[in-house]
């Protein structure tokens, strides 16, 4: 039996195992996009099938794309860092791939 007042009806509850919800650190959801987001400019413009038109422009959304994910996933959780900067080196790797390739198209 507990005595004393009542808890604030917008207290964060614990959790059973330990510490609040808001209290756990996020996940590594930003860093794991902008690695997918960098290994897809990286790598669809070189697969063998038909994308007639679009192919030297595949890197450009992938690659910005995945460069702004990494940089808010490099500014947050510190264990996703490194994964982060993964991410970051494989999107510029896209936008580097984009540019030869459209100046190739050129």
């Amino acid at each position: 039996m507990s005595y004393g007042p009542p808890p604030e009806p917008n207290a964060s509850v614990p959790h059973p195992g330990g510490g609040a919800a808001a209290d756990r650190p996020k996940g590594f959801g930003a860093a794991v996009a902008a690695v997918v987001l960098g290994l897809a400019g990286c790598v669809l413009p070189l697969l063998p099938m038909d994308l007639t038109g679009v192919r030297a422009y595949v890197g450009l959304p992938s690659g910005v794309g995945g460069i702004i994910l990494a940089i808010v996933a490099y500014r947050g959780h510190s264990r996703g860092k490194p994964l982060a900067m993964t991410g970051a080196i494989l999107s510029a790797l896209a936008l580097v791939l984009w540019m030869i390739m459209t100046v190739g198209q050129a």
